[in-house]
């Protein structure tokens, strides 16, 4: 009996080749959509898009455009485009307002273009005066070559005449008169020898004005201009009358006051404080000693 069974073991056949393993495909990325799917919603955005800080811009113009208003205002004829910034910041001012924005720069831009708008027109109201003025004095025949209206001499009990030189005439045609009354000799606040001068002021304009702020009256010793004094110890002296208006056609009596620096003799002068030219309208020299 033959034997046809194969030999069994592991080296009873000779080895198999093994199969090369195919290469591995890449993964394919699946396409968002297939054909026929229907697209999928896009969510709308939590809370919405950022909200854009308001500008200021407005707020900062209104404040530049006020300074300059103001600083413009003091300056006569040209502080009509002082005039005109202001009221452009005011517009300016409130709208920024009207928007919330920036409230504190707007307010303080539009407060400042409202001051220097009114500084304006008071300045020029003051000025066109002036010119009128002056204008009226130049055409009218005033005292010419700046002679005094009146020159004298006292000392600081009377008034006497002058010893040399002739009294111009009167400027008749100016503005204001002052005639210098009389002095007498005092103490200010700190002690400090004082001189009162007595004047006389008359307007002759055609507007209500005051001493002080029609006329410069100036002090002088040894060539050096006086300081104005301030006296409160002395029951005969008055200041108030200076700031009094006074009608057209009117006169009052005012007083001022200056510290000497010695007991020599003092030069009293009076002009218009706004003039185009220097005229004396009263002037005085007074012996203190």
């Amino acid at each position: 009996m033959s034997n046809n069974i194969p030999p069994v073991g592991p080296d009873s056949s000779p080895a198999q080749p093994i199969p090369p393993t195919q290469p591995t495909q890449p993964i394919q990325p699946m396409p968002a959509t297939q054909p026929g799917m229907p697209i999928p919603p896009v969510m709308p955005q939590v809370g919405g898009p950022v909200p854009t800080p308001p500008s200021n811009g407005l707020a900062i113009a209104a404040l530049v455009l006020g300074i300059l208003a103001i600083v413009g205002s003091f300056i006569p004829v040209l502080n009509i485009g002082a005039i005109i910034l202001g009221a452009l910041a005011i517009v300016l001012a409130i709208i920024a307002l009207a928007t919330h924005r920036a409230k504190s720069l707007a307010i303080t831009g539009g407060v400042l273009a409202l001051v220097g708008i009114i500084i304006a027109i008071v300045m020029n109201i003051a000025w066109s005066q002036a010119v009128d003025e002056a204008l009226d004095q130049l055409g009218g025949g005033a005292t010419p070559n700046n002679q005094p209206a009146t020159t004298a001499t006292a000392n600081s009990s009377a008034d006497t005449p002058a010893d040399a030189g002739t009294a111009a005439p009167a400027a008749s045609a100016a503005a204001y008169a002052v005639t210098i009354d009389g002095s007498h000799t005092t103490t200010d606040y700190e002690g400090k020898p004082t001189l009162v001068v007595n004047y006389t002021f008359t307007n002759n304009s055609t507007d209500a004005a005051s001493f002080m702020f029609a006329i410069s009256d100036k002090a002088f010793q040894n060539g050096v201009q006086l300081e104005t004094a301030i006296v409160t110890g002395d029951d005969s002296y008055d200041s108030a009358n200076s700031l009094n208006e006074v009608k057209p056609g009117a006169s009052i009596a005012v007083q001022s006051a200056y510290v000497l620096d010695d007991q020599s003799d003092v030069t009293i002068e009076c002009t218009e404080l706004i003039s185009f030219d220097d005229t004396v309208l009263a002037s005085q020299v007074i012996k203190v000693s």
